[in-house]
């Protein structure tokens, strides 16, 4: 029964993981294009930045 109960924690935590890391890089590509039309609006790349949240080099 432990063995059964770890393994599912185990599964449990992984997945988590995959979606966790799924969520974070949906939202930086979501960053990525809203920076993309900021850019294409004119704005400067430090306004880009303090909007998004992503450094001046991306």
């Amino acid at each position: 029964e432990k063995r059964e109960y770890d393994t599912f924690i185990d599964y449990a935590r992984s997945a988590w993981g995959m979606i966790d890391n799924a969520r974070r890089e949906g939202a930086h590509q979501k960053a990525l294009e809203i920076a993309l039309a900021l850019k294409q609006q004119g704005l400067s790349p430090d306004q880009i930045a303090e909007v998004t949240g992503l450094p001046v080099i991306e």
